[in-house]
């Protein structure tokens, strides 16, 4: 037995669709946007992206690469996290923290990651050179949220 029910958005009157097989559709609310930087300076930060206006950003994805003149001995440390300016090492809020040796990488996908309204995202390592890529969206903050 079914019910008369429509599931649709107050503002632009879209419904919901259902799969044939009864599966409510489900999908990212943007599109994913990428932002790369490079840490190329033992200890400074390097920028990915910063505020935007009654918006905040959510990392989908990550990928982290320790290049060549980072040791192949040695671990090397690189950070992903909150700054209150685009160039500052100070640490607002850690985000993400790996160590790596010479040209090891990681990738992390599936992330719902929320930063902060009004941040800079930024990274650093404690050698060089590391390359950071991340992927996401902003997303507007709810009108409940802006305090």
């Amino acid at each position: 037995m079914s019910l008369p029910v429509r599931i649709q958005h107050d503002n632009t009157g879209h419904d919901a669709e259902v799969t044939p097989y009864g599966e409510l559709v489900t999908g990212a609310i943007e599109f994913d946007e990428s932002y790369n930087a490079t840490c190329s300076s033992a200890g400074v930060a390097a920028n990915l992206l910063g505020p935007v206006a009654d918006k905040f950003f959510v990392i989908t994805n990550l990928y982290v690469k320790a290049n060549r003149n980072v040791s192949n001995t040695v671990d090397a440390t690189f950070e992903l996290f909150e700054a209150t300016e685009p160039d500052s090492a100070t640490v607002a809020k850690e985000l993400y923290t790996v160590q790596l040796v010479r040209g090891n990488a990681v990738n992390i996908g599936g992330l719902r990651l929320k930063l902060s309204p009004g941040v800079w995202l930024n990274a650093k390592a404690d050698q060089t050179v590391f390359y950071v890529t991340v992927f996401g969206y902003y997303v507007n903050i709810p009108l409940i949220e802006r305090t």
